[in-house]
Order: structure tokens, then sequence, then C-alpha cells
């Protein structure tokens, strides 16, 4: 991005600008009250220095001040003092208003993110919404800082060129010549900058992902002795961060010894043309040299500021980018539509057709599923068949591409989804587990819940011996992902947690598919001890844990192949009787 394209983006950035006109202008008018200062201290009185010396004269009169030595000391005193106190004031609300919008940013992100719909979540990279959240957004926030400082710099450049051509117009124009040729020099270094920039920001993206999928995978890493390989790719991708961060650091200093060095050289030739070509008497000619001292350190920082800004501002690029890509896949959840309260009869796939955008054929095909109030429904096949594409549309996740879903007889898009997926419990093959208290992790869905039906959620999901062993009961921090529980431990939580809630349907999507044979015997008694209470739709590869299902659906590339009772689909030679003896039961 250049310089200035997404100015005013700050908010407060006028204020700010505004305390630094003000700012500018005190130190300006203190530092030309030199001029008469050493005039006095040279002569003994004040001459009469012509514009703009005879109208501070005249403010002077107006006060009944007179000019003297001490009264100038004061003036500068309490101007420059003034001044910067102002941009004292002007730093500390940029800081302020960069830390905001840093704020704001990552709120807009998250607001925006999850509420897009889950086929843009689901394609998401972890390590790169880590990269947005964490390092992009701030970024963005520290380029828009340094463009603000950037404009203020060159505001206050601006008035002090403004005040050095009321001493001399003929060194101000040899300045500004200067000046170009400084700008010259210096372009093809803020060119680098923001190529270095975006190499900065897919350094940054690389390092984020790999070092969270590593991390991810740390145990598998470990039980194969493969530290040494990711050690390699990972360093790799620091190195690769690190010549990037160091070239953008290098061109920095460069910048900033050309704009220190090349002042010296204007300094001293302004000195000898002052005196052999525009003869100008010495007090005009040093404070002229003092004002120069004050707009070089500025010009350096307008440097800085670009440079800045170029380096970050594709930070600014990735985090509008991204949020704006999760507003337009923003999920409508009819909040017009009717709340929902119950299942009074049915749920019923119709016909459903879904294809994944990324794939050539259709997940699920044609495909009609009619599930009983308070039945439990069952779905099993090999993996891929598309059983989870049915969880995901009867939660609202995913739209048919064709058919209906519908409850009672009414399409799920007539109703509220937010309501609708309030009555849903789901477990899944992957538990989520909270780095959170026990109790939290339980009641995640519903705060409100008492500790009563916490307890009796726990019991319920065969929790209960659990507990006791736990140093401080359902207060106890359980760790990252769970790392306190066991795998059967961690699956019969998140069981606990999506009963507490009393929910109309309750999905179980490979619930006992990871288990041992000890923790699935007491998944599926807590399961069949619930299964006359909810709708209940189990995705499973054991075919054990769907024995006492009222009607098992066999699902293969799509379709519905078999249906029927765990005994009917036995006793005929079909799909469901070559799973079990592939060993699935």
């Amino acid at each position: 991005m250049r310089l200035l394209s997404s100015f005013g983006r700050l908010p407060g950035t006028w204020g700010a600008l505004a305390l630094v006109v003000v700012a500018g202008l005190a130190e300006g008018i203190g530092l030309t009250l030199f001029v008469p200062l050493f005039d006095i201290m040279m002569q003994g009185e004040a001459r009469n220095l012509g514009f703009p010396f005879d109208r501070i004269q005249s403010v002077f009169e107006l006060a009944n001040v007179p000019v003297t030595l001490p009264t100038m000391l004061a003036a500068i005193f309490l101007l420059i003092m003034a001044s910067l106190g102002i941009a004292y004031a002007q730093r500390s609300m940029v800081v302020r208003i960069r830390h905001r919008f840093s704020r704001d940013a990552r709120r807009d992100y998250v607001n925006a993110v999850y509420r897009s719909d889950w086929p843009y979540i689901s394609e998401k990279s972890h390590g790169d919404a880590i990269n947005e959240f964490l390092n992009e957004c701030n970024r963005a926030s520290s380029a828009l800082q340094y463009e603000l400082l950037a404009v203020a710099s060159a505001i206050q450049i601006v008035i002090y060129v403004g005040v050095s051509a009321t001493l001399s117009w003929q060194l101000t124009l040899v300045a500004l010549a200067f000046g170009v040729v400084i700008f010259a020099l210096v372009r093809p270094l803020q060119v680098r900058a923001r190529q270095l920039g975006d190499k900065t920001t897919a350094a940054n993206r690389n390092l984020s992902f790999y070092i969270v999928d590593f991390l991810r995978g740390a145990k598998l890493i470990k039980s194969t002795a493969n530290e040494n390989r990711v050690i390699r790719a990972l360093s790799s991708h620091i190195d690769a961060y690190y010549d990037v961060a160091y070239r953008s650091e290098l061109n920095s200093v460069q910048i900033y010894f050309v704009v220190q060095a090349l002042p010296v050289v204007l300094m001293t030739g302004l000195i000898g043309l002052s005196h052999y070509m525009f003869t100008l008497n010495a007090s005009l000619t040093i404070v002229f040299l003092l004002i120069l001292s004050r707009i070089a350190p500025r010009l350096a920082q307008f440097q800085q500021y670009s440079q800045g800004y170029n380096v970050a501002s594709p930070g600014l690029v990735v985090v509008d980018k991204v949020t704006a890509e999760a507003r337009q896949n923003r999920e409508e959840l009819g909040g017009g539509g009717t709340g929902f309260t119950e299942i009074a009869d049915a749920i019923d796939l119709t016909d459903v057709t879904y294809q994944y955008p990324t794939r050539k054929t259709a997940a699920l095909d044609n495909v009609t599923i009619r599930i009983p109030r308070r039945k439990m429904v069952a779905i099993v096949g090999p993996s891929g068949g598309g059983k989870s594409t049915v969880v995901d549309l009867l939660a609202g996740l995913r739209r048919p591409d064709t058919g209906t879903v519908s409850i009672d007889g009414q399409p799920l898009d007539g109703y509220d989804l937010v309501s609708w997926r309030k009555r849903i419990g789901y477990v899944a093959q992957d538990v989520v587990v909270f780095n959170d208290t026990l109790e939290s992790n339980v009641s995640f869905a519903r705060p409100d819940a008492t500790g009563d039906e916490i307890m009796q959620a726990l019991e319920i999901a065969r929790l209960g011996d659990v507990l006791k062993e736990l140093p401080d009961g359902l207060h106890t921090m359980i760790g990252e992902n769970g790392t306190r529980l066991s795998g059967g431990q961690r699956q019969r939580l998140a069981l606990a947690r999506a009963i507490i809630g009393k929910p109309e349907l309750l999905l179980l999507d490979e619930a006992t598919s990871a288990l041992d044979n000890e923790s699935e015997r007491l998944v599926q008694q807590a399961i069949e001890a619930i299964a006359s209470e909810f709708t209940l739709v189990v995705i499973a590869h054991r075919l054990t844990t769907v024995r006492h299902a009222d009607v098992i659906h066999v699902i293969e590339n799509g379709r519905i192949v078999q249906s029927g009772t765990y005994d009917a689909l036995m006793a005929e030679d079909g799909s469901f009787r070559q799973l079990h003896a592939a060993g699935l039961a």
C-alpha cells in the first residue's frame, strides 16, 4: 500500500493533527524569538528587524510588556515548553488510538470469522488464523500509526519551512532543493521497504502455520523419533523470517543514515552562502540553522515512519482481506424465522443432495432419512461415505444443494437457526476440551446450569467416580485439550456437556471410534441410559454402538444402500454384514 492510501482510518486522526499544528506553531514562534534575543544580547536592545519581528514586537507592546532579555527568555521558555506539552499530548493520543484500532480490528476479525458459515470456517487454517489475529492485526495498527506520524512530521516540516522562509527565502529555497536531492536518494530504499513488507507478511504466515501444525502433531513426532525432521523444517522458516526481518531493519538503518548525514552537508553550505552571497547578519543565520536543525530530525522521522508504514501496511491488507472474506461468507441465521421449541413428530431429510465445492462427486446423492421423535437412528458405512455430512445438514451448518431438511414438515430454513442449535447436543470423535475447569467445560453450552444439573449430567455420563479423584472436584483445571483426563474420560465429558441442556436432538458423530474397550463400554452404557429420552442420531464405525438403534441406515458413496434394525440387517447378505465381517463389530 502507498502512504496516505489508508489515511484517516485511525479514530481521532484529525484531533491528533490539530495538536501537531498548534505545537509546531508554538515551537516555530518560540524559535524565531531567538533572533531579537540575540540582537538584545549583542546590541543591548532590540532593533527594528522588519517582518515578522515587528509583529512580535507589537504583540509585546499591546500586552504592555517591555522587550527585554528576561521577557524574551520567558516568552521563549513558555512557548517551547507549551509546544513540548502539546506534542506529548499528541503522541499519547496516537498511542491510545493505535491500540484502540488494534483492539477493534481483533474484535471485528473475531466477529466476522465466528459469524461466517461453517464451510468457510472449516477451510480456515488454524496457523493462518493465529497469525492474522495476533501478528497482522498488530501490524495493521502499527501501519496506521506510522502513517499518521509521517503526516504529522510532514506538517511540522511545512511549519518550520514557513517560519524559515520569513527569515530568509533565499536560504529556504536552497534547503528545499537539497531536500529534493535527499528524497531522490531515499526513494529506492522506500520501494525496497514495501517489497520487504510483503515478504515479512509471508514469512510471518509460514512460521505461524507450521509451528501450530507441528505442535498439534507433537505426540506423533515424539513417538516416531522425527524431532530432527521437524526442527529442520521449522529452522528453515525461522531462517527465512530472520533474513527478511534483518534486511528490513538494515534498510531502515540505511535510510536513517542518509537522512542524518546529508543535512550536515546542507548546514555547512548554508553558512557559507549566508555570509558570502546573501550577507545575512549572524543572529538571523544562527536562528535559521537552529530551525533547520529542527527540520532535519523531522525529515528523518518522516522517512522512518514512511519506511515503517511500507513494512507494516501489508498486515493491514491481510486483515482487511480476511475480514471482508469472512463477512462475505456471513451465515444467515434466519433471525426472522419461527422460534424452535420441540420436535413433535420427526426430522426428515428428503431427496437431499450435497456436493462440496472442492470435490467432483456428491457427498450425498438423493438421500432420504426419517428420524422419529425420541428414537435412535444410526448411520454407518465406510469412511468418506457421507455420514458426517448428514450431521452437518441436521445442525444447519450446511444447506443441501437440492432436497429439504425439515422438522415436523417445516423446512429447517424456516426456523430461527439459533433457537434450533440451542436445542442440539453434539459429541464428535475429536472432542473439544477447553483449558478451564471441569465445571466450565460441562456447562459450556448452558452457563446457567445449576450444580445439581451438572452433577446429574456427570453421573449419566459415568464420570461420577472420576470427579471424586480430581483434587479440586468440579473446579479442577483440566488443562489444554483436557490433558488431566484420559481419552475415554474426555469423551464422556463431551457427552455430559451435550446432554446437560436436555436437547431435543442429540448428535453422536463417531463418539466411540477412538476408544479402548472399557471406555467404549462406559460410553455405550451412558448412551443406552439416555436413548429413550432424546431424539438420537448416531454416526458409527463400531457396529456394537448401534446394536440397539431403532433403525440403521448404511450409506456408501453418498447413497443409502440398506436400512433396517441390527438383527434384520445381519440377516441380509449386504453391506452391513460385510462391515461386520470386516471387524467393525
